[in-house]
Parts: C-alpha cells; structure tokens; sequence
C-alpha cells in the first residue's frame, strides 16, 4: 500500500503542473463586432481570427450581422495582431436523386483568405469591438 508521503508528491507535482499550464494562457480579451456586405447586415457565416503562429479563434454570425469570437471554449482571445476572414455560404441542393449538397460562397472569395482579405484586427486587453464592411465589387 501507498503511505501518505508518497502521494503527496506526485500530487503536488501534477497540481504545480497544471496551474503552470493555466497560467501560460494569458489575459482574454472580449472581441465582437458586426459584418456588413454592401451596407446591410451579413445574415449568417463564420468569422475567423488567425494569429502569426497559425492560432485560430472563429465565431458564428448571427442574422443581425453580429458575431463573438471564441477560442476552444474560452470567449475572447489573448492581445495581438491577427488577420481576419469572412466566409458565408449558399446550399444548392442536388439536382440529382441521391447527390449532395453543394455550397455557394455567397461572399467575394477574396475575403475567405487571410492574405487576401485585407482585414486586419488588433486585439487589446479589455474588450474590443471591429466591425467589418464587404463590398461585392472592388
């Protein structure tokens, strides 16, 4: 049988683990905003957040244009420079008994790359908002 000193420091040491690990994240910052095509409301999509490293934060956007970005399960993100994409689509529905669904891009693909979307956001700690305005013709 274990005694009490040798589970005291596997214990300890996994706890000093995992509070090292919490505290690698960092602050999160609150990021929301809205997404316009046109000057009207983007009525539904997803809205990506890429950092440097290849980090990605998304959210949905919702039938107001308005959307929250979350990482994983957290809200938010942690301070920085990130590019942002835009993506929304149409489901064309299969002419052909048993075929698939296709989906349409119902936004200018330009806006569906991070180097060409040519939005930016920097995120500060606290909240932030960044509103986003597409345009379906340059």
């Amino acid at each position: 049988m274990f005694n009490d000193r040798q589970l005291k420091l596997p214990t300890l040491l996994l706890a000093c683990g995992l509070l090292a690990l919490v505290g690698c994240q960092g602050p999160i910052s609150t990021v929301e905003g809205q997404v316009t095509l046109d000057g009207q409301p983007l009525s539904r999509g997803d809205i990506s957040f890429y950092a440097p490293g290849g980090a990605l934060a998304n959210g949905a956007i919702d039938v107001s244009g308005r959307y929250r970005i979350q990482t994983g399960t957290e809200r938010g993100l942690t301070p920085g420079t990130y590019r942002v994409v835009v993506v929304a689509n149409d489901v064309i529905l299969p002419t052909e008994p048993g075929g698939a669904p296709m989906p349409k891009l119902i936004t200018p693909a330009k806006y569906s790359d991070p180097a060409t979307s040519g939005f930016t956001a920097e995120v500060k700690p606290g909240h932030n908002k960044f509103d986003f305005e597409l345009k379906s013709s340059p």
